[in-house]
C-alpha cells in the first residue's frame, strides 16, 4: 500500500513540473466546459435564456408551408420567433438586435412543380457574423423543420395523393428547358407520380374502411352493452 502512495505522489510531482501537460489535463477541459455552457446554456429548458432570437418573414401570402414551418420553429424550444418585414429583419440582424432571420419567398422557378401543397418557398437566411457558434445550430433547426413537414406529407394518404397529382399535372405543363429534363424523362416521372397517386388512393381507401369497421364494431359493442344493462 505504501508503495502505491509513493508512486502516486511521484506521478503528481512530475505532472506539476510539466506545465503543458497540467494545462491539457485540468485547464483545457474546464475552459471547454465553460465555453459550451455559455453557448448552449438554457436551450430546451422552456425559459427565454439561451434561445436564439429569430426574425421570421413570410412573403408567400400565408401559405400552408409558411404557417406550419413557423409553428415548427416556434415549438423547437431553442428559438424565440418574431414576425417582421424583410427590410426590418435584415436591419435588426445588422444592428445586433436579433441574432438571425429567415425569410420565405415565393418560388417562381419551380413552375408549380412541388412535393408540398401550395409549393415550397425559397429561403433567405441571415445570421449575425459574431454568432458563428450558433450558425450550425440554426441550420440544423431549419433543416429539421423543413424535412419534418415534407416527410409528414407521405404519412397522410389524402395529402400524399393530392401532392403527387398536382406534381404530375405541373410536370406535364413544364417545357424541357424549364424542367431541366428531356420529354421522355418527364413522361417517366409523370407516370411514376401517377402510380404513387393510385397507391396512396388505395391506402386512403383501406384507412377509411378500417375506420368504418372500427366505428361499426364500437357501435355494435355499445348496443350489446345496452342490452346487457336492460
Amino acid at each position: 500500500m505504501r508503495a502505491i502512495w509513493h508512486m502516486a505522489i511521484k506521478d503528481l510531482r512530475l505532472l506539476v513540473r510539466d506545465k503543458a501537460g497540467l494545462f491539457w489535463l485540468l485547464a483545457f477541459p474546464l475552459i471547454m466546459a465553460l465555453f459550451f455552457g455559455s453557448v448552449m446554456g438554457g436551450m430546451g429548458s422552456g425559459g427565454g435564456r439561451g434561445k436564439l432570437s429569430l426574425a421570421f418573414v413570410d412573403r408567400t401570402g400565408g401559405s400552408q408551408y409558411a404557417r406550419e414551418f413557423r409553428e415548427s420553429l416556434n415549438n423547437s424550444g431553442a428559438l424565440k420567433v418574431s414576425d417582421t418585414t424583410l427590410p426590418a429583419a435584415r436591419e435588426s440582424v445588422r444592428l445586433g438586435k436579433r441574432q438571425a432571420y429567415v425569410a420565405l419567398l415565393p418560388d417562381s422557378a419551380s413552375g408549380g412543380f412541388s412535393l408540398y401543397p401550395g409549393g415550397i418557398p425559397q429561403f433567405e437566411v441571415g445570421i449575425d457574423p459574431s454568432r458563428q457558434a450558433e450558425s450550425a445550430l440554426l441550420q440544423g433547426l431549419l433543416t429539421e423543420a423543413h424535412f419534418s413537414l415534407v416527410m409528414g406529407q407521405f404519412q397522410k394518404p389524402n395529402s400524399a395523393k393530392k401532392m403527387f397529382r398536382s406534381s404530375a399535372q405541373a410536370l406535364d405543363t413544364l417545357s424541357d428547358s424549364a424542367s431541366g429534363m428531356s420529354e421522355s424523362k418527364r413522361k417517366n416521372l409523370s407516370q411514376l407520380f401517377g402510380s404513387l397517386e393510385k397507391y396512396y388512393e388505395k391506402e386512403e381507401d383501406i384507412s377509411t374502411a378500417g375506420n368504418t369497421e372500427k366505428r361499426t364494431q364500437a357501435a355494435h359493442f355499445n348496443v350489446q352493452s345496452l342490452k346487457c344493462m336492460m
